[in-house]
Order: C-alpha cells, then structure tokens, then sequence
C-alpha cells in the first residue's frame, strides 16, 4: 500500500509540474505527457491496491487521496520554496505515513 502511495503522489506531483504556474521548474512540462504519464500512475496506484479491496473501493481510495494531495501541493507551496527533490521526498514521507495511520487505525 505504500507503493500507491507514492505513485499517487508522483503522479500528482506530475499534474502540478505541467501548470504554466508552478514554481519548481523554470518551464513547465509538456500537459499531453504529463497527463499520460498521471494517468498511468493513478492506475498503477489503483492496481496496487486491488489484492486487499474491491475495484471500487479501490478507486474511491485513490479519488480521495487525490482530492487531498493536489490542492495541498499548491498550498504548501505556495508558502514555502523548496526544491523539486526535497519536496517529492517530503510529500513521499508525509502522505505514505498518512495511508499508514489512515489504514491501521
């Protein structure tokens, strides 16, 4: 479940990185690869987590996790300025360690 975690956070962190308003890169990425590439993370995150939940479960997991990871990338960092490997590391961290208390509670 960890795994999911991350991927979904990459693939999150991808969506963000091709908006003309991020402030990680100098230029932002190209949005039709970009949104493959997140894509196919949200469905590696999903496929992960297939052997312990149904398919819709699943997916709402992944829905939820989503609607929380994207608006608390433009929030955190639009009050702080870190670099793009520090962030990914942190964002890594903090929302594994979220999925872990989230499912052992």
């Amino acid at each position: 479940m960890l795994i999911s975690s991350v991927v979904l956070w990459i693939g999150c962190l991808l969506v963000y990185l091709s908006s003309p308003n991020q402030k990680l890169l100098k230029h932002s990425l190209r949005k039709n690869l970009t949104y493959f590439f997140s894509v196919g993370c949200f469905c590696v995150s999903w496929y992960v987590l297939l052997p312990s939940y149904s398919g819709v479960i699943a997916f709402i997991i992944i829905v939820i996790q989503a609607m929380v990871m994207l608006p608390s990338t433009v929030f955190i960092l639009s009050h702080t300025k870190p670099s793009l490997a520090l962030y990914l590391l942190s964002g890594c961290v903090f929302f594994s360690s979220i999925h872990i208390l989230g499912f052992t509670l």
